[in-house]
């Protein structure tokens, strides 16, 4: 019970803290950098003590969790100076991002030093995983007392007593409630950690192994066949770095701490190296995407941060191979496991200083693609130069200065029109993308030109301009990647209708419904397949191409509608 009340207390402290720090933010009583420091200082300092208690004493947890946090606090504020106030700094995330690692890595390194030294791997691997265990408890008993909160405030109000409302109206109460059920919460689990042992999680996340080495086997057999043109952009870099994270999370639990507890059937024994051997290339896959959006836009702070996420998962994916060519290979996967856990600290260390500085060598890119004439004026992103700090004023004043150049005059009209950098440049004009539109999209039957034309005419510019993406990206055979098929959908409705098929930016089957109405006007509708079921990616390219090759082939449906009296209620087949 004493130990219950002193880690309720501390959350309590913390709760109120961090109370004080928030309204100290809405005063002018500190430097903005000031306050920078003191929360990043208060919520490291308080997350940590809180977080070690458990294994540790309070003083060592809480010396620990001081260390930490001051170094967390110094690199953010150091981060900081790249932009004109501390708020900024707030904005723009991955400064924050990198701070929560510095304030969190070091701890399971903290508490093994404290004991059989910080680099024993055992002491590592169970304390990660055991305070990740405590603090998913904690949340859930926290959000648990707080539905009991309002409960008992609801039932109390239907008899006039609105006490409970009445009390947690208080500003700090909230706050000081929070605290002190977290501090409460991770001291219950702290005597049952026997009991809440993260040995059930690693257990679980043994199954998933099979099916993730089976997905990333199909995404290597699949690659050389299907190309490397799906690959580009952010969003398929961070979905194989995703993936990446997601296997070395599962080859971590299936070696676990030591030679007794890691796998040790046949299958698994295998699926686990085999996962490991295979690990770097999604990672490089990962970084090519990477590099194919930052050859067609340049760099920003958020393709410098994937390209750094990619390096380091480069790191563990080659570690991974290395280590599973040896008979020892799950003994030299925890011993990497360490020293990349240590790397990662550093890259976050070093993402707060100016050795990677993102929003500098995001500016610089930029500034120089204009120069080069890579990046014609209207493409000019300068909303988000504006919002690069420090580094993106500089830009701008570059770009300036290069607008008083002979031939800059579209240069100079933009940087003058500050009001209109926030919105998006402009587009093409319309006449000309609805008569490439007309040009690229195939239509079925070859004889329904005439409606094509009235839809095309018809459409919004943003409803050109997304269909225009996916008849610009052909299939494999060359062809445009669209068709518009003409027919008779809908029986009882006068003249025919349209469905457009594309292939999404994901490789999926887009398909819209176009219905039309008096005085020219095409009413958009949804398309539902008869089945349900998603047409997969490696379907999309015969669809197209099937009706690209002839006239559309309707079946006749068959549905009747409940009348309910309100609205009819139809089972679709």
């Amino acid at each position: 019970m004493t130990a219950r009340w002193v880690l309720a207390a501390v959350g309590a402290l913390a709760g109120l803290c961090l109370y004080g720090l928030s309204e100290l933010w809405t005063m002018d009583v500190l430097t903005d950098r000031t306050l920078l420091a003191l929360t990043a200082f208060g919520v490291a300092f308080f997350g940590g003590t809180l977080a070690m208690s458990g294994p540790l004493r309070l003083l060592p947890a809480a010396s620990g969790a001081a260390l930490v946090g001051v170094a967390a606090a110094a690199f953010l504020v150091l981060a900081s100076w790249r932009f004109a106030s501390a708020g900024d700094t707030l904005d723009a995330i991955h400064p924050l991002a990198a701070a929560f690692a510095l304030g969190t890595l070091p701890l399971p390194f903290w508490i093994a030093a404290k004991g059989p030294g910080w680099t024993d791997y055992p002491t590592l691997f169970a304390e990660a995983w055991a305070m990740a265990m405590r603090a998913a408890a904690a949340g859930l008993f926290v959000a648990a007392a707080w539905a009991l909160i309002f409960l008992s405030d609801a039932m109390l109000s239907l008899v006039d007593l609105p006490v409970i409302e009445e009390f947690i109206d208080l500003d700090p109460v909230p706050w000081v409630i929070s605290g002190a059920v977290t501090g409460l919460a991770l001291a219950v689990m702290g005597e049952i950690s026997d009991v809440l042992s993260p040995d059930i999680a690693i257990r679980f996340l043994r199954i998933l192994l099979p099916a993730v080495l089976l997905v990333v086997a199909i995404f290597v057999i699949a690659l050389p066949l299907k190309g490397f043109t799906g690959l580009g952009g952010l969003s398929v870099g961070t979905t194989l770095l995703a993936m990446v994270a997601v296997s070395v999370t599962l080859i971590s639990a299936a070696v676990e701490r030591d030679r007794l507890l890691q796998v040790d059937g046949p299958l698994m024994t295998v699926t686990t190296r085999a996962l490991a051997l295979l690990l770097p290339l999604p990672a490089a896959m990962a970084g090519f995407a990477v590099w194919l959006r930052v050859a067609d836009a340049g760099w920003s702070p958020a393709r410098v941060a994937a390209a750094t996420a990619v390096a380091v998962a480069l790191a563990y994916g080659i570690a991974y191979l290395v280590a599973a060519l040896f008979a020892d290979w799950a003994a030299r996967i925890r011993a990497a496991n360490t020293w990349l856990a240590v790397l990662v600290v550093l890259v976050a260390a070093f993402w707060l200083t100016p050795v990677l500085n993102a929003e500098a060598i995001a500016a610089r890119s930029q500034v120089a693609r204009y120069l080069a004439g890579r990046t014609p004026v209207a493409e000019l992103d300068l909303w988000a130069l504006s919002r690069w700090g420090r580094p993106g004023e500089r830009a701008i004043a570059a770009l300036e200065a290069a607008a008083g150049q002979p031939g800059q005059q579209d240069l100079a009209a933009r940087l003058a029109d500050r009001d209109s950098w926030g919105l998006p440049a402009a587009g093409p004009d319309p006449d000309v993308a609805r008569a490439e539109l007309a040009r690229l999209m195939p239509v079925t039957p070859a004889t329904a030109l005439a409606e094509r034309d009235r839809l095309v005419a018809a459409l919004e510019p943003w409803e050109v301009e997304v269909a225009l993406s996916g008849c610009r990206a052909p299939l494999a055979s060359g062809a445009p990647g669209c068709v518009l098929a003409v027919a008779d959908f809908w029986p009882g409705n006068p003249g025919n209708e349209a469905a457009l098929f594309s292939r999404s930016e994901g490789g999926w089957l887009r398909v819209d419904g176009f219905v039309p109405r008096d005085g020219g006007v095409w009413e958009r509708h949804g398309v539902l397949q008869g089945d349900g079921r998603a047409v997969a990616a490696g379907e999309v390219e015969a669809v197209i191409l099937r009706l690209q090759s002839g006239p559309p082939v309707m079946r006749p449906t068959q549905m009747n509608s409940l009348d309910t009296g309100v609205m009819p209620v139809t089972i679709i087949p």
